[in-house]
This record gives C-alpha cells, sequence and structure tokens, in this order.
C-alpha cells in the first residue's frame, strides 16, 4: 500500500497537542507491505503529514526538553538558541523533533517513516535522520523493518496494561513527594493547573492541561530521572488518549475530581492523600482506556 500524507508543524512545547492545520500539499512517503502487527486503529492513514514550505524546516519541527525549573512554560528555546549550546547535534534535535511527533501521535502507530522525506523536510543530511531513528528505535518507539526502512510501533492491549502498571507503581510517589517538598508557590501552581484542567470545555485543550500538571508534580517531586520516566509513560498514555481507543472525549471530565484531590493534598502537605488521589485516578483511567480498546476489537 503507498501512504500519501502530511504533517503539520508542531508548537515548540514539549506538552504541546496537535490541533487542526490546513493541509499543505502531501508528499509520498515509503511503501511498506500488509503484514504490520495488529494496531489500534490510527487518525488518520499510515502515513504522516509533512509540511515543506516554510523557510526554516527544522525551526518549525524542533521542540526540545522544559526549559530550567521556575522558567516560563510558554517561552521555549528556538533551533538558533539550541545550536548554540555546547553538545547538542543535529541527531538529537531531529532526535527530539521526531519524538515529540510520535508522542503526540502526529505520527500515528504503524505510520511509515521514509529516511529521504524526513531528511529533506529537516534540511539536513540523512546522517543525522538515520542516527536519530536507531536512538527511537532503542527507546521502542520506531521499529527497523529489514530492506523496508522504518514505522513508528504500532501499540495495543499489551502496551496499555504495562504503561498503566508502571504509572501505577511510579506516580502516587511522584504526587507523593510533590506534596512533601513543595514550596508555597509550587502548592498555588498546582492549584491553578487543576483548576485550568476544570475549566477547560474542549477535550484536547484538557489533555494538555492534564500533562502540563503531571509535569508539574514531577519538577516539584525533585527526582530527575524518574521524571523522565514518569513523563515518558505520561506521554504514552496521552497517545492512547489521542487516537480516541477510550471513552467519548467529553467523559475527560471524570478528572476534575481527581485533580482537584491531588491539588488539596499538595497544599495541605499531605503525602498520604496525594498519592491516594493520584492511584486512584491512575486506576480509573486504566480501566476506562483498557475498555475501550476491548470494544474498539470486538
Amino acid at each position: 500500500m503507498s501512504a500519501t500524507t502530511t504533517l503539520a508543524p508542531s508548537r515548540a512545547n514539549r506538552i504541546a497537542l496537535a490541533r487542526p492545520m490546513p493541509d499543505p500539499a502531501p508528499v509520498t512517503i515509503a511503501t511498506l507491505p500488509s503484514t504490520l502487527p495488529p494496531t489500534m486503529t490510527p487518525p488518520c492513514s499510515t502515513g504522516y503529514r509533512v509540511c515543506l514550505d516554510a523557510p526554516n524546516q527544522l525551526e518549525n519541527r524542533m521542540t526540545t526538553r522544559r526549559s530550567a525549573r521556575g522558567a516560563s512554560r510558554e517561552r521555549k528555546p528556538t533551533s538558533a538558541e539550541l545550536a548554540a549550546r555546547p553538545g547538542l547535534s543535529l541527531t538529537e534535535q531531529t532526535y527530539e523533533a521526531l519524538r515529540d511527533d510520535i508522542l503526540h501521535s502526529r505520527l500515528p502507530p504503524g505510520a511509515p517513516i521514509a529516511e529521504a522525506v524526513l531528511a529533506e523536510h529537516f534540511g539536513v543530511s540523512k546522517t543525522p535522520v538515520r542516527e536519530a531513528l536507531r536512538l527511537l528505535a532503542h527507546d521502542g518507539l520506531v521499529l527497523v523493518l529489514p530492506r523496508k526502512g522504518y514505522v513508528v510501533r504500532p501499540m495495543g492491549f499489551d502496551d496499555v496494561a504495562e504503561v498503566f502498571a508502571l504509572r501505577i507503581m511510579l506516580e502516587p510517589g511522584v504526587a507523593a513527594d510533590a506534596a512533601r517538598r513543595r514550596l508555597p508557590h509550587q502548592a498555588a501552581q498546582v492549584r491553578a493547573a487543576a483548576d485550568r484542567f476544570g475549566q477547560e470545555t474542549e477535550w484536547r485543550e484538557k489533555a494538555l492541561r492534564s500533562l502540563e500538571l503531571h509535569e508539574l508534580l514531577c519538577e516539584i517531586s525533585g527526582s530527575g530521572r524518574r521524571e523522565r520516566i514518569v513523563l515518558d509513560l505520561v506521554f504514552e498514555a496521552h497517545r492512547f488518549w489521542l487516537l480516541e481507543v477510550g471513552a467519548p472525549s467529553s467523559s475527560a471530565e471524570w478528572a476534575e475530581p481527581y485533580y482537584d484531590e491531588i491539588a488539596v493534598a499538595v497544599a495541605d502537605g499531605n503525602p498520604d492523600a496525594a498519592a491516594a488521589a493520584m492511584a486512584s485516578m491512575l486506576e480509573r483511567s486504566r480501566s476506562m482506556l483498557v475498555g475501550g480498546w476491548v470494544n474498539a476489537r470486538i
């Protein structure tokens, strides 16, 4: 089958969501065999959208790690600023941009990836693209198909179960540590993030607010290694929701009481209550997603 699709530029923000964009001219990419592993149904065809008309390709696709703690959550470094930082190579920049696309499902499960198209898109040679794809394969986000190229790793029931098992193992501890370590201004930030989640009415905006809150809790908890692991898991779960495998989008309102409980527990400095609220929310989220996946396969 042939995949002819396009990709909208991402916001320079690690927790940004894909938003509706006018479709640019389609670009033909790799042809893959029809015997890919079973996957959830992606929101578009098995290809993806590539915008080739921007004056600075890498500038439009580049996304990076969060800025230093306490810095603005809106202002992210430009690619020129990032390039000026020691040790940040084209491979690393390309890796970050591709990883962001995968985690936000702009590159959906099962999407074929062609080195030549990406190299032209980013305005780089094939070498940094190839190295970035190798790193993504090591991360488990990309599969290598012998003599065929690359494909975004499909997702299935086992992935949902594993991601939530790990989140339930780790995130209650994140919430508890945030409650122990928070400073007054950080407690106010958590309260404000929970309020923003409750005020949103559109489900993608709610998802964005949810990601902000989880990122904030990880930041306050003070464990860098755990933070990276947990945020990767949060984004994996976010991919499941973006594929609309779970309940209808309006059901995002179910999480409001849990986020409110977490915000109260953090403000009160109550680690046990924060951990319990996080665990309860994750259990319910897992139940809804697993149920939605099973129903989608019946």
